[in-house]
């Protein structure tokens, strides 16, 4: 498919932007992976210099929250466990010096059963904020108090006197057996309390030596994302002089572009005047001895008048081509809108190569019987685009035929359009060379005939100003068809 009409515009200055795009396109990206780099080291740092302040905060913040939690929980368990144990020791006291008769003994006694009863009730709250475990172990003990002190309460809170020395010797070894479950409970609750308390000691320690090593590494990123920064801007700078100094290599070579452009211009506008007026002349003087003019002339020589002429004419024609290119290049191409019938057009162009299609052995077929409307289009100019695409075929088929069909093919990239196919059975073109169909001054094939290669590269250019296109479907050893669209409008 042709290039659009910027893109045509591009190439019709001369590639005067190839050295921009390439030069500012190169740099234009590492500028932009630069200033990337720079945001992401940037960020980095104050990622960094956030985490130095911040960081002890929140590590001292939470060791204060273990450590409040702590003597909250297990410090507090501690002390209630001890109390238990020095109250429960206190009881086992009392109740043998009641067994002894001391008369003060049960009051005694009553005050340290409301405080162990107080005791167990603090534990019972502390306990769930410890473990599990812990919770378990304090309504064990709960539950085994609630079981065991009905007995020496008993005894105890009984009159001295009421029961006889017999009995109450009996009474406290009773007394003295079962309270082995509760020594044994309270141990366990607070073996339990000390493993919960090393634990948490044992965390706040881990996050000290955290604290001791975050701050260190933190400070070496944030010193090495420093680095990045400093060295990024280094490179920024280099490459903003790398940008500035390819701007000015841009700009001469714009310049420089430019110059060769008007110059080629004034090269063919030069080249009508100077080469082929004087090559008209010759060829006007050769006519006049053709026709015998000057008198009669062997055959001999009117061969070789009419090959003196043909050659001055190809040379006509080769200026002629050349100065279209450098008015279509100005954007000075003349189209005259008339109602055209395309089928007339594409037999006209089609005949004019009959008689070289007959002398290379070809068959040129010539298909119109498809009825399509006429057209607001340029007749000359839809003819010339046709007899250039026409006469590559011809000059490109070696054996077989050449095909020129006006249709309504599917047009791959817009409704309303009308096509006129030329296909030759030659050799075909590569994919990766289809590209430079266009361009001008090239040939795939030098060695298939005359020629310089713009007929294609003109084409493209007026088919584009008449508002159409043109497609090539090729495959090498298959051949070629190219497909001239033109608008219905």
């Amino acid at each position: 498919m042709l290039p659009t009409a910027a893109g045509r515009d591009e190439a019709a200055r001369g590639m005067t932007a190839a050295p921009r795009r390439g030069a500012w396109g190169i740099l234009a990206r590492m500028a932009d992976a630069q200033e990337v780099l720079s945001v992401v080291a940037s960020a980095f740092v104050i990622l960094a210099l956030l985490a130095l302040v911040t960081a002890p905060v929140l590590m001292t913040r939470r060791r204060d929250v273990l450590q409040a939690a702590g003597e909250a929980t297990t410090g507090r368990a501690h002390v209630l466990t001890d109390s238990l144990k020095t109250l429960f020791i206190d009881e086992i006291i009392l109740l043998e010096q009641v067994r002894r008769g001391d008369p003060h003994s049960g009051v005694h006694y009553r005050i340290v059963r409301a405080l162990q009863d107080t005791v167990i009730s603090e534990l019972r709250d502390v306990a769930p904020r410890i473990s599990p475990v812990a919770n378990a172990r304090v309504h064990t003990v709960s539950r085994l108090s609630t079981r065991w002190h009905p007995g020496p309460d008993a005894f105890a809170l009984s009159s001295i006197g009421a029961i006889s020395p017999r009995q109450a010797t009996s009474a406290m070894t009773r007394i003295l057996t079962d309270r082995d479950s509760m020594l044994i409970a309270e141990q366990q609750l607070d073996a339990d309390i000390r493993r919960v308390s090393d634990r948490r000691r044992a965390q706040g320690e881990i996050d000290l030596t955290r604290q001791r090593w975050l701050s260190p590494g933190v400070g070496l990123l944030a010193l090495i994302a420093t680095l990045l920064v400093a060295w990024s801007a280094q490179r920024q700078r280099r490459l903003a002089q790398a940008l500035g100094h390819a701007m000015v290599i841009s700009e001469e070579r714009r310049a420089d572009l430019e110059s060769i452009t008007e110059s080629k211009n004034r090269l063919m506008r030069g080249f009508s005047h100077d080469v082929g007026n004087p090559i008209g002349a010759a060829d006007g003087y050769m006519q006049l001895l053709e026709d015998g003019i000057f008198g009669p002339i062997m055959e001999e020589q009117r061969t070789s008048i009419g090959r003196a002429r043909r050659s001055l004419q190809a040379a006509l024609h080769l200026i002629n081509d050349l100065l279209e290119i450098a008015r279509l290049e100005r954007g000075q191409i003349t189209i005259k809108r008339e109602s055209t019938d395309v089928r007339i057009a594409a037999r006209e162009a089609a005949e004019q190569y009959r008689a070289l299609a007959k002398a290379k052995g070809i068959k040129l077929c010539i298909d119109t019987s498809v009825a399509v409307p006429s057209i607001e289009s340029d007749p000359a100019r839809v003819r010339q685009v046709l007899g250039n695409l026409i006469s590559n075929a011809v000059k490109y088929t070696v054996t077989g035929e050449v095909a020129v069909r006006v249709g309504h093919e599917r047009d791959p990239e817009s409704r309303g359009r009308l096509s006129i196919s030329v296909t030759g059975t030659g050799l075909g073109i590569e994919k990766d060379k289809q590209r430079l169909l266009f361009q001008e001054f090239v040939r795939l094939d030098p060695t298939a005939g005359p020629g310089i290669g713009i007929g294609l590269a003109m084409s493209a250019r007026i088919v584009e100003a008449l508002g159409g296109a043109i497609t090539v479907r090729s495959e090498r050893g298959k051949g070629s068809t190219f497909v001239l669209w033109l608008p219905m409008r």
